[in-house]
């Protein structure tokens, strides 16, 4: 744990400013004016960044242990805020209840100097799900960067068994949470460091502090301890257990084999650790090639460090037994996969916290240790077995490997504001004599990412893609190193490698493993097949072919009996489409709507596109879901969709949505759909590079702020990112109280000043600022490149999973509005998404209804929204468009606080006949501008004609007036 590389060079961001002073020149109002809007946002980056990684901090304070430990009650805190003392029955003590946005500090005396690791008592609240998140400070201060994010697991098990189809296929069963105490370390959210971290104190008095990021916690006792625990090798326990007598138990087991099924596992670390189904083999267990079984657990849902599951195994008799697994790992080629095993918590012996699992295209069974198979001691009764993902053998070279990737990372940054992004090829800079500082570190990181290739090779044994880019990075790294005009030429394949580098960070990271199921077994046992033999392989492959004739794909739920009651259901292709979405749906309809209303759903899975085509043929369904934007309205005008209006409690259910949510979907006072997603614009920041130039983002709350910190950021080769699209003109429009179409929706009003004035103000941010037209924001705000600009919210998902690198360091807020003439500032911007339409054509709308008013629940929302983050993680956060399911999904309390501070100010995008002639015109009106540098006032006029002959046409055809 203590081994790590040396990081070369560290250089200050704050060497990179050459701009006098550093500080954005921002008005005085338009500070006080954000303060007030939104104090929760992220401050300086000085506050959330440590400026140091773990390795260095351990080359700082090298580990020395005093033997000294140090215990305190949490309650016994000496500040907080929101906190609650809770007297604990069962523990007969008072325990300390932190919400998620929580502080405490605790004043402790340290006897002797030395590193301690810090063990918490804490037991989850209950809150949203989501990974419980603190931050760590010692006196006032981040001592490195891994204590920025510390998790705490969960515990979730299932609240049901298994459960079935009408069709007899596994249903994968509901789960809920634990709340029980647990006692663990301190440990780094990645796994690179081990089971604990260590802290470095000097004797005398200190401070502890504790802030929540996400979810809520309960804390017991505190100890620091500065001792060495050493679980002892196999020979040595071994040993230990002859000498005691301990007997290899025998005759036992039925044919020496226990065997527990791995989706039967009694609790678990995550909710995406749900049984899923394999069919690739007929040995797995259990097998049905008519039905899906949920017969595996695992995969590439289990592969993060920290992950675990857990057990239950009757043991008929106290005695040494082997311990084995048939098991797949077909995800990581060249490299094993590890994992811990511990037994009733305990780690048995030093090697059972690595047990590797090598790769193989098809099933395997393997006894823990493999060749030299382990004994295991296990007591009569009902045992606890745990399997944790472990780094194992790569965790070394996964700090080395981040360790370059932040010093190249920096020396990107001062480079990329040195020349910019594109340098002149043909231009000398000087490079080695400007900066000598970022030529060290080429030279140091071209012998570090050698040595990590020669690593990565020992480690695999093979010289795969991996290794054959390191080496090629290294030699790139090597040239650029030896002439330094060269940099230029070889910045845009630097900055690929580095992308690649942490791309391969990311994928070693991953230690997938499907698991069929696990097994004692007695000395001499015949092991469990690893597969059926080739005629039975065939037999069953011919059996599946076949049935696959007879089986509808797009059919996701079926009923018992007539059909004749039941409504359809389609789903299609949006955030919710897909098959394991439809499943999740199929799920939450079987258990909390067909069994509690009686009403039976045929849930299908079509493409959207086929909805209307397929309502005139007489063959399209009761309800759709996930209809695109403009679709509604489209369908309204055809006679297509039901009028939601009329229905008895329509008020009532429509109360669930923000106005803006819906107003696409209504036409001549008609509402025909009810809002299931919504997007809208957040502004995006990165705190460390901000903090850095001395911007302060609670500055910046208008268009005029923003125009006002451009020239800091341009001056760095930096920019801010405004997408060039029709929603973000809209956004300019509203903000200045324009609107699109008359008050009739008859004519185009983009031809009214205040539509031209926003069409000109939002033109010169790319003709006369100079911010990027294309680009790909979530690349660019990764590298630096833009390091605050605006994107939709959902953007937050994918920067969450593709860029681990700036965890910590990024953040957003409401986006910058216009300042109106009473001194307000007006934050306005559009919203876009999807809804569920009720078919004109269908003959059980009241059913049909029933399911619309359950679907948009709050409750059913937030579990389908639970549901998907459980399937697909993060990155599937559901956008849902109900206000109060969107409060209880897993966002941090600060970014809680900014989408429903910007959800406040959305406006919808009216809905008219030829409407899309807007949007397409405006697309050819900003192409047209910034391609040619024409006047944008008479570019947009020139389309406005355009508009509103198309809107007259489609009045014709639909008979209006």
């Amino acid at each position: 744990m203590q081994k790590a590389v040396k990081r070369i060079l560290s250089i200050s961001l704050a060497s990179l400013l050459f701009v006098s002073g550093g500080t954005a020149a921002v008005s005085a109002d338009s500070l006080a004016a954000g303060s007030a809007q939104e104090p929760q946002t992220a401050a300086a980056a000085s506050t959330i960044s440590a400026d140091m990684s773990y390795t260095q901090y351990l080359q700082a304070h090298p580990l020395q242990l005093s033997g000294e430990q140090i215990t305190f009650e949490a309650a016994a805190y000496t500040d907080a805020s929101d906190v609650t003392v809770v007297w604990d029955e069962e523990r007969q003590k008072n325990v300390l209840h932190t919400g998620e946005e929580s502080t405490v500090r605790w004043t402790l005396t340290v006897p002797r100097e030395g590193s301690y690791a810090i063990s918490l008592e804490y037991c989850p609240l209950e809150g949203t799900g989501a990974t419980i998140s603190r931050r760590l400070k010692l006196d006032g201060a981040m001592p490195f960067d891994e204590a920025y994010n510390l998790e705490f697991t969960r515990i979730y098990q299932n609240a049901e068994p298994m459960q079935h189809d009408a069709a007899g296929n596994d249903i994968r069963p509901a789960q809920k949470e634990s709340f029980v105490w647990r006692t663990d370390y301190i440990r780094d959210s990645l796994g690179y460091f081990g089971d604990r971290l260590y802290f470095w104190l000097s004797a005398g008095e200190h401070e502890l502090e504790l802030s929540a990021l996400q979810e809520p916690m309960a804390l017991g006792t505190v100890t620091l301890i500065s001792a060495e625990e050493k679980t002892p090798d196999y020979a040595t326990v071994l040993e230990g257990y002859r000498q005691q007598g301990v007997p290899v138990v025998q005759g036992c087991l039925d044919n020496g084999l226990q065997i527990c099924e791995a989706e039967a596992n009694e609790a678990r670390s995550d909710l995406t650790l749900y049984a899923v189904s394999d069919s690739t083999s007929a040995a797995t267990s259990p097998y049905d090639y008519r039905l899906q079984r949920l017969n595996c657990v695992g995969g590439t849902k289990w592969q993060d460090a920290g992950q675990w599951l857990t057990w239950k195994v009757e043991v008929p008799k106290t005695g040494l037994y082997r311990i084995g697994f048939r098991f797949k790992q077909n995800f990581v080629r060249d490299i094993t996969v590890s994992r811990a095993l511990y037994i009733d918590g305990k780690l048995p012996f030093a090697e059972a916290g690595e047990l590797r699992f090598s790769f193989d295209n098809r099933f395997s069974v393997m006894l823990a240790g493999d060749d030299e198979p382990y004994y295991f001691y296990l007591e009569e009764g009902i045992r606890e077995l745990t399997l944790q993902v472990v780094l194992g053998e790569s965790s070394e070279l996964l700090v080395q490997a981040t360790e370059s990737l932040t010093a190249l990372n920096e020396a990107n940054w001062y480079l990329m504001t040195f020349f910019g992004s594109s340098p002149d090829v043909y231009k000398s800079y000087n490079i080695d004599e400007q900066l000598p500082e970022v030529m060290a570190i080429l030279s140091e990181q071209a012998a570090a990412v050698e040595r990590l290739a020669d690593d990565w090779q020992s480690m695999t044994g093979e010289i795969d893609s991996s290794v054959s880019q390191l080496r090629q990075m290294a030699l790139r790294l090597q040239k650029m190193t030896e002439d330094a005009d060269k940099i230029p030429s070889l910045y845009s394949v630097f900055k690929d490698d580095i992308s690649a580098l942490g791309d391969l960070i990311v994928a070693a990271r991953q230690k997938p493993l499907l698991l069929d199921f696990l097994f004692l077994a007695e000395e001499g046992a015949e092991l469990p097949r690893a597969d059926v033999s080739f005629l039975a392989s065939f037999k069953y492959g011919v059996l599946r072919f076949l049935h696959s004739f007879v089986s509808d794909y797009n059919v996701i739920s079926s009923v018992d009996g007539s059909t004749e009651e039941a409504i359809t259901v389609w789903i299609g292709n949006g955030m919710t489409g897909g098959r394991d979405q439809a499943q999740a749906l199929n799920q939450l309809i079987t258990q909390n709507f067909t069994a509690v209303q009686g009403i039976p759903v045929n849930l299908q899975l079509v493409p959207a596109n086929t909805i209307l085509t397929a309502t005139m043929a007489g063959v399209g369904p009761d309800v759709a879901l996930q209809v695109g934007g403009s679709d509604p309205a489209n369908y309204a005008m055809r006679h297509a969709v039901a009028d939601l209006s009329q229905m008895s409690d329509f008020d009532e259910v429509i109360s669930r949505f923000a106005p803006a949510s819906y107003l696409a979907y209504c036409y001549q006072g008609g509402v025909y759909a009810l809002p299931e997603t919504m997007s809208f614009p957040m502004l995006f920041y990165r705190t460390d590079i901000l903090g850095t130039l001395g911007i302060d983002i609670n500055s910046i709350r208008t268009w005029d702020d923003v125009i006002n910190v451009l020239p800091i950021l341009q001056r760095k080769n930096m920019n801010f990112a405004l997408p060039a699209a029709y929603t973000t003109y809209v956004m300019f429009l509203y903000q200045n109280g324009g609107t699109l179409y008359s008050e009739d929706g008859r004519f185009s009003a983009l031809d009214d000043k205040t539509a031209l004035d926003a069409f000109n103000t939002f033109m010169r941010f790319f003709t006369d600022y100079g911010t990027p037209y294309t680009y790909s924001f979530e690349m660019r705000f990764r590298t630096g490149e833009i390091p605050l600009g605006i994107s939709d919210y959902t953007s937050y998902n994918l920067l969450q999973i593709s860029a681990p690198e700036i965890q910590g360091k990024w953040g957003m807020t409401t986006i910058p509005g216009t300042r109106r003439a009473d001194g307000t500032i007006d934050c306005s911007a559009p919203s876009s998404g999807a809804g569920c339409i009720l078919m004109a054509a269908s003959q059980q709308k009241d059913k049909a209804w029933e399911f619309m008013k359950w679907w948009t629940d709050c409750d059913t929302q937030y579990q389908f929204g639970k549901e998907l983050e459980s399937v697909m993680g993060v990155a599937a956060r559901y956008n849902t468009a109900n206000t109060e399911a969107l409060q209880m999904l897993p966002w941090q309390a600060k970014d809680r606080y900014a989408l429903l501070r910007q959800m406040e100010s959305l406006k919808g995008i009216p809905e008219v006949p030829g409407g899309y002639m807007s949007s397409r015109s405006m697309d050819f009106a900003l192409r047209k501008v910034y391609n040619n540098n024409l006047d944008p006032r008479s570019v947009l006029l020139g389309y406005v004609e355009q508009i509103n002959e198309e809107m007259k046409l489609k009045r014709e055809e639909f008979g209006l007036e």
